[in-house]
């Protein structure tokens, strides 16, 4: 599925694909209860792209659900939406990337789910 894409006798280099927000991130999540993100990814090639969500790491798939209508082919400047949703199984934080495999190479999106943190600050005078 991956080959180069040339028009006009320019080659495109990078990510076909760019997504909005740059990071789905999940902050500040409660296990069992259910978190909706929408990444929006924007074809930013030369020409018409395609893209398939690829499966998440064995370890952090269980908590996710990715959902998105299969689009065919994209022309430059039009884009996609991706719907996740995440279910937190444990207390911890997640540092992943969703793979994306695009005619014109892997893309990977950060994936970032933060617990809830304190912050403890102390006046410097009582």
């Amino acid at each position: 599925m991956v080959r180069p894409q040339v028009v006009m006798g320019k080659e495109f280099q990078g990510d076909a694909f760019l997504p909005t927000p740059k990071v789905a991130r999940f902050v500040d999540f409660e296990v069992g209860k259910q978190h909706r993100l929408k990444v929006t990814m924007t074809n930013v090639s030369y020409s018409k792209n395609t893209f398939k969500v690829l499966p998440l790491p064995d370890d952090i798939r269980d908590c996710f659900d990715i959902q998105y209508q299969f689009p065919g082919h994209i022309s430059a400047g039009i884009s996609c939406d991706l719907h996740i949703t995440f279910e937190p199984k444990a207390n911890q934080d997640i540092i992943s990337s969703i793979p994306i495999l695009a005619e014109t190479g892997m893309i990977h999106v950060p994936l970032e789910c933060l617990t809830k943190k304190v912050d403890i600050s102390v006046p410097e005078r009582l």
